[in-house]
């Protein structure tokens, strides 16, 4: 995970089991006094968790879907990065789960860096300088192969061009 730490940071209080935002925080203070990457850690995991949705409308919205009683706190997954989440996202189209985890480690393995003997996700300037034939050879049709280095220039050229939600409750991560 590579960390940008951003300009503004919320404030959030934890009471009966339900998260609450308490308002901007102009001073960038961070809960439990956390500062610089651990802040932004502990933003980046609210958000892969959803910590701060308002459950209440989300059961509201799913419950006449569901026959059966849903668990109370249901929240929508996050994620971490937006890059490698787009790119999962195109390499499972049309194939099965375990054909997707396969291309993904071929393309870790063929563009990924490793640090400190971890694999990681490539970065989207090692997709972008690819070739189709480069990324088709790793086991998917020539078209996904050019929609994921299009995804990749287009990360490149704009980090933020996925916004996965508000600018203001975000930190400015990658």
């Amino acid at each position: 995970l590579r960390l940008r730490v951003g300009e503004r940071s919320e404030q959030h209080a934890v009471n009966d089991g339900k998260d609450r935002r308490a308002g901007p925080n102009p001073k960038g203070e961070r809960e439990h006094g956390h500062g610089g990457e651990a802040g932004v850690l502990q933003q980046l995991a609210r958000a892969l968790f959803d910590l701060d949705a308002e459950t209440s409308g989300i059961e509201a919205h799913l419950r006449p879907h569901f026959p059966k009683p849903m668990l109370p706190g249901l929240r929508v997954p996050g994620s971490v990065d937006p890059f490698e989440t787009t790119v999962r996202a195109l390499l499972g189209q049309q194939v099965t789960v375990r054909a997707a985890t396969t291309i993904s480690g071929r393309l870790v393995a063929r563009f990924g860096e490793t640090i400190n003997g971890v694999r990681l996700f490539p970065r989207p300037a090692a997709i972008a300088a690819a070739t189709e034939s480069d990324v088709a050879t790793l086991g998917m049709p020539g078209r996904r192969a050019s929609a994921i280095i299009a995804v990749a220039r287009a990360f490149e050229s704009e980090p933020r061009v996925v916004a996965h939600a508000s600018a203001d409750t975000r930190p400015a991560a990658f």
